[in-house]
């Protein structure tokens, strides 16, 4: 394979345009050495190779074929993957981002998202523990930022405040999600497949493209690729209103407030590219008629536990967003706010 030019050089993993010896062009996505025993790394492509593997029916229209992939774990090599290198398209981000994206672009997306995951995606699958497995991600990720003293009173306070708002810190509002009618609900939704990283860097835009939108980079970063449906709904929807660009960027006010104790700010700035183009309401009107009425409470609780799991991955401005976002969600989940 000759190399033509990396795409993202990450911590767990690397991804590259390639060319084969036919001279087509290809996406090489593989583990990095310093992430191979990461969950990030040999793990989560494994997932994403199993799932490009096993695409059903009118979902092959929407995720690209599986060119090779290899698992050389064994003698400590990497694990990936080949796909096709997807010529005209532009993911959605940078389209935002760059101003080349009008809100009739935005309209005909999310028509197409809802075609690709509401209608294609979205099939029935395997029953899977996803209580457990949130239950399981929040205790440790609580376990891991107690050993970071900055954040031993957001996590251990009987009571705090973010912005204007008092609640239980970190480990009383989870245990009160935990035994809540919103981890109940969660469990007993229908388990259906998912795309599992559903962000605007994945999702692929070309209007002259044939299909218009592809999917690429399946399965969240924990491995999930089977769930309920707010899990792709929710995740979509913290990057499409912009809040997890601001963080991520760092175009945040966040962490303690100065001058008072235990007390925090948690104020992501409005980035002009999401205030102009709405790339949210019209999927999720499509997500209702296809699932019916939406939970709040589910989806705050998965919001403050796709926080989490980035919290213990993140550090400096980013890792108190995060931080201080799933305080915010875990206790929205059992409306424990009072101003």
């Amino acid at each position: 394979m000759e190399h033509v030019r990396v795409l993202q050089d990450g911590f767990w993993e690397r991804t590259a345009i390639v060319r084969d010896a036919t001279g087509r062009l290809l996406v090489r996505k593989e583990s990095t050495a310093a992430g191979a025993d990461s969950p990030w790394g040999r793990t989560a492509l494994r997932e994403e190779i199993r799932f490009l593997d096993t695409v059903p029916g009118l979902a092959k229209n929407y995720y690209p074929p599986l060119v090779d992939h290899w698992d050389h774990s064994a003698s400590n090599g990497s694990v990936g993957y080949c796909i096709p290198y997807y010529d005209g398209y532009e993911n959605v981000s940078v389209a935002l981002r760059n101003g080349s994206l009008s809100q009739a672009d935005a309209d005909q997306i999310q028509c197409h998202l809802a075609d690709a995951i509401l209608e294609a995606t979205h099939q029935p699958a395997s029953p899977f523990g996803i209580v457990r497995h949130v239950c399981d991600t929040i205790e440790d990720a609580i376990t891991r930022l107690r050993k970071l003293p900055d954040f031993a009173s957001c996590i251990d306070s009987a009571e705090l405040k973010i912005n204007e708002c008092v609640m239980p810190g970190l480990s009383r509002a989870y245990d009160r999600a935990r035994e809540s009618p919103a981890m109940q609900t969660l469990g007993s939704l229908p388990t259906i497949r998912l795309h599992g990283d559903l962000i605007l860097e994945n999702i692929l835009w070309n209007p002259a493209g044939d299909p218009p939108l592809r999917l690429i980079d399946p399965v969240s970063v924990a491995g999930i690729s089977s769930g309920p449906a707010a899990f792709d709904l929710v995740k979509y929807a913290s990057y499409a209103t912009g809040e997890l660009y601001a963080l991520r960027s760092g175009a945040i006010k966040t962490g303690p407030t100065p001058g008072e104790r235990d007390a925090f700010t948690y104020e992501p700035a409005p980035l002009p590219a999401f205030g102009r183009i709405d790339l949210l309401s019209g999927f999720e009107s499509a997500f209702e008629q296809r699932h019916g009425p939406r939970d709040k409470a589910v989806e705050h609780l998965l919001d403050g536990y796709f926080s989490l799991v980035m919290a213990v991955n993140t550090h400096g401005l980013q890792q108190w967003g995060r931080v201080l976002k799933g305080i915010l969600s875990l206790n929205a989940a059992v409306e424990t706010l009072v101003t």
